[in-house]
């Protein structure tokens, strides 16, 4: 099964990283096309925060890798989760044929593990994680594994930030200290205001105004998020381009339409793919078998079987030979929405 990222941010000076797949196995490639991790783990995730989360198919268990390939936590875990600050959550099944899991933790500093004997657990942030009991209440723990703050919590919202955290404390949502102690009630935040509503219901969606005034009539099977001033519409199972004001930049024709970056979105017409700029029309030829959004200059495209990466004028910067490519390049220290890529067939 495979899951995207998105890269957030850009920094040009930064390490920017793919997995991709070669010869069925996966590595991490650079921007030249060119080896950083070879190829040689049967599944990879996209890097978050430096490290990677690595899958063998024989042992059927998780590790950690860095960047540069290190192994930083042997294959020895049932699912193994982001590091943030040096540590990284952990699931062990309850019994051998279990579907069910217990949660720990383990130091990548020292490699000193904090075992998995909680119903469920969050990442650790500022020194503390969230951890619940088997009476379904909530607590937090420290690096060692001390319950510093008691389970007493129905749920928690959001970990540690500075010196507090959202958690749900009897039928109330407030802010705890470090210690525990409730700081104040949270005053629900306003709903932000969108720049249309959409009126009718799904498969015959419209947009209108603030003041109630029809811009789109209910006829649409969905719409895009706005980028900009512009956003895609779906129509009896085709999409076009519509500006925020109702005015069409192109007609529903393309059997695929996702999201600009750099300027370009990648969209499908029949079983090609292709590339249109901001105004509807065809930047990049639609000559290829799959395409992806670009991230740091680059976007990947498939070609005859194999996957390589082209610029936005379509020049070859990366020719095809992958088997398999984990979406974008992306920063290695980038957090974001990252997740394993992983292949259990």
């Amino acid at each position: 099964m495979y899951f995207l990222v998105f890269a957030t941010c850009y920094n040009a000076n930064a390490q920017v990283l793919c997995p991709a797949k070669h010869g069925n196995k996966w590595g991490l490639i650079n921007t030249k096309g060119s080896w950083v991790v070879k190829p040689k783990f049967d599944s990879i995730a996209c890097l978050y925060n430096g490290y990677a989360t690595i899958y063998s198919k024989n042992v059927k268990k998780q590790g950690i890798i860095s960047s540069k390939g290190d192994i930083i936590v042997k294959l020895a875990y049932d699912y193994i989760g982001l590091v943030e600050d040096n540590m990284c959550l952990i699931l062990k099944k309850k019994t051998a044929d279990s579907t069910d899991y217990f949660t720990g933790y383990l130091n990548l500093e020292n490699q000193k593990l904090i075992p998995a004997q909680f119903e469920s657990g969050e990442d650790f942030s500022e020194g503390l994680a969230g951890v619940k009991d088997i009476n379904e209440k909530w607590g937090f723990i420290d690096k060692s594994g001390l319950l510093v703050i008691p389970f007493k919590f129905e749920s928690i919202y959001s970990g540690f930030h500075g010196d507090t955290a959202n958690v749900e404390l009897g039928d109330e949502n407030v802010y705890i200290n470090k210690k525990g102690e409730v700081l104040s009630r949270v005053v629900p935040s306003k709903p932000s205001i969108k720049p249309y509503n959409l009126i009718g219901v799904a498969g015959h969606l419209g947009r209108a105004e603030l003041n109630g005034d029809t811009i789109m009539r209910p006829v649409y099977d969905y719409f895009g998020y706005p980028q900009g001033n512009l956003l895609w519409y779906k129509l009896y199972g085709k999409f076009g381009l519509v500006n925020t004001n109702g005015k069409f930049i192109t007609e529903a024709k393309f059997d695929y339409l996702t999201y600009f970056s750099a300027d370009l979105a990648p969209a499908r017409i029949g079983n090609n793919w292709g590339f249109i700029n901001l105004d509807g029309s065809i930047e990049i030829p639609f000559i290829y078998q799959q395409a992806k959004n670009f991230s740091h200059g680059l976007a990947a495209v498939k070609h005859k079987e194999k996957w390589g990466f082209i610029n936005s004028k379509g020049e070859w910067k990366i020719k095809p030979k992958f088997e398999n490519i984990a979406n974008a390049f992306k920063d290695i220290q980038v957090k974001g929405e990252p997740v394993v890529h992983f292949d259990y067939q």
